[in-house]
């Protein structure tokens, strides 16, 4: 019902963003991305690139890793911020942009993919639908405090406690839950 009423108060692009988030369970990959990047695409050369991303830099904190898309709008691959500034006017961008760049897809369960997300060491991981459209990245932010989560519950299960208990729970109260 709250949520609701604080959606309801947000702009358009960002009710947009936030259905888009929510639309998935909270065990899918989809849950955890942010709509937070910069995108080019193929083609766009240089100037274009450098335009596009100093327009899109305002609304966008993950500016490290540009994501590429290609004509049909599927994700193609990744460009670093560094290759762009370095490259030259005129430059062919194509040869800098990583073509091989991991990225998962939004309805894969959290579990299953895991240990594939936490041996990345990107900034930000691309999260896809089926047709390999750009939905949004996940960033290594929450890659690690999902690895983190992981961990702790794998924790909690080794001490025996049960999803109801806490770890700073009564001793008494522990013990008779168990």
């Amino acid at each position: 019902e709250n949520r609701d009423k604080i959606i309801s108060l947000l702009s358009d692009e960002a009710k947009e963003d936030v259905k888009l988030i929510l639309s998935y369970e909270k065990d899918q990959v989809g849950s955890l991305m942010t709509t937070n990047y910069v995108e080019v695409v193929t083609g766009d050369g240089v100037k274009g690139a450098m335009k596009k991303l100093v327009h899109q830099a305002k609304d966008n904190d993950n500016i490290s890793t540009l994501m590429v898309l290609d004509h049909d709008n599927k994700f193609y691959g990744c460009l670093d911020l560094k290759d762009l500034i370095c490259a030259r006017d005129g430059e062919d961008l194509s040869s800098k942009v990583k073509t091989n760049y991991p990225y998962v897809y939004a309805d894969t369960l959290i579990d299953d993919c895991i240990n594939q997300l936490k041996d990345y060491a990107e900034d930000l991981i691309p999260v896809l639908d089926s047709n390999d459209r750009l939905l949004g990245v996940i960033t290594s932010s929450d890659i690690v405090e999902l690895v983190q989560n992981e961990a702790a519950e794998d924790y909690n299960r080794l001490a025996g406690l049960t999803k109801q208990e806490e770890e700073e729970e009564p001793i008494f109260g522990s013990i008779k839950k168990r």
